[in-house]
């Protein structure tokens, strides 16, 4: 029946610059928020005002989560942060009863260097000297690809120098939160997260992930989305992606501390 102002509908398509402030669409489908009382709904989108769990809106419709599970369950809900809610709804208000946080974007495959069982944590360690602390929870879920043990007892089996892959969300104080933990043989070392520099000079320099600062060389292959190589080197590669906003993955497949590949994820 036509586009108008506060239509609610789904888009795919692209985006044309790495900001993403305008989408190419390919398909564009109408959708519907008139909701009754009493439904079950499951809603995913960003958190588009906040003032506390009790009352905030995703993608503009009212949530109150103030009784709901959430996933992870250090999950501390904030504006800009996309979810998925399922409750149901009460008095025009979708009452949570899980939140789960979606788009979890920070991917670690590194080498134990410190663990700290007390505080549910360990030490990762891309690069010498450079650590990052990652924290489990009871919404972890743990697999141990070396020995046969209870996943709850990871802590207590793990190891300094262990190669450890694992799938989380920051904290925002610079803490990993982990949602997914493996224990494998060793392999790649990954990093993927927001990059927050990006020295965006060539040969040489540093693209900093997580606060591990990643050096790489002219050997470094800079890809695109697509997974092709289409930077001729980091200057180019640094000036299209924005400090803060854009996800890269660097991969060091050579164990020589050096990115072998820097891939921008969006």
């Amino acid at each position: 029946g036509g586009l108008e102002n506060g239509a609610l509908v789904e888009v795919k398509g692209t985006c044309p610059d790495p900001a993403c402030m305008t989408i190419e669409a390919t398909r564009v489908e109408g959708e519907s928020d008139d909701f009754d009382n009493d439904d079950d709904v499951e809603l995913e989108g960003i958190i588009t005002r906040y003032f506390d769990d009790s009352d905030f809106d995703v993608n503009g419709f009212p949530v109150d989560a103030s009784g709901a599970q959430k996933e992870p369950a250090s999950l501390v809900l904030k504006q800009d942060m996309l979810i998925e809610v399922e409750g149901t709804i009460v008095n025009g208000v979708l009452v949570a009863s899980e939140v789960e946080q979606e788009g979890g974007d920070i991917k670690i495959a590194a080498t134990v260097a410190t663990i700290d069982a007390s505080a549910g944590s360990f030490d990762l360690e891309p690069l010498p000297g450079q650590t990052i602390t990652v924290k489990i929870d009871t919404s972890t879920e743990i697999e141990d690809e070396i020995d046969d043990f209870d996943s709850a007892a990871l802590l207590d089996n793990m190891s300094t120098g262990d190669y450890i892959i694992v799938e989380g969300y920051d904290d925002g104080s610079g803490n990993v939160i982990a949602s997914d933990v493996v224990r494998d043989s060793l392999d790649d070392i990954i990093l993927q997260g927001v990059v927050t520099s990006c020295t965006g000079t060539s040969p040489s320099g540093t693209i900093t992930v997580l606060g591990v600062a990643f050096p790489y060389n002219n050997t470094t292959d800079f890809q695109d989305e697509d997974d092709n190589s289409t930077y001729a080197d980091a200057t180019e590669f640094c000036s299209d992606i924005t400090e803060g906003v854009s996800i890269v993955k660097i991969k060091d497949d050579t164990d020589d501390d050096i990115a072998d590949e820097v891939d921008l994820e969006n």
